[in-house]
């Protein structure tokens, strides 16, 4: 797996998730997205992103990434994650 191309197709899905903000995620809590993604090598990847609360609920989400190419790395995945603060009032 080229971690490199990988970290950097990880990065771009948690950037994309976390852009539709606060309240659309945690509508969405609890839930496992399962993608699939081609490298610009052409390599297929599958990302695995969860959407969980970060320590108490109505606090801060944090989205937990990781990605594999289905080879030994689908053992050890490659992880992210991201946190979104929730709106101040």
């Amino acid at each position: 797996m080229n971690k490199q191309e990988a970290r950097a197709l990880l990065g771009d899905q948690l950037d994309r998730m976390a852009g539709t903000g606060y309240a659309a995620l945690a509508a969405r809590l609890g839930e496992n997205v399962v993608l699939e993604a081609t490298g610009a090598s052409g390599a297929r990847y599958q990302i695995e992103i969860q959407i969980v609360w970060d320590a108490a609920p109505r606090g801060a989400l944090r989205l937990l990434g990781g990605i594999d190419d289905g080879g030994l790395s689908a053992f050890v995945p490659l992880s992210e994650s991201r946190l979104l603060d929730p709106p101040q009032a």
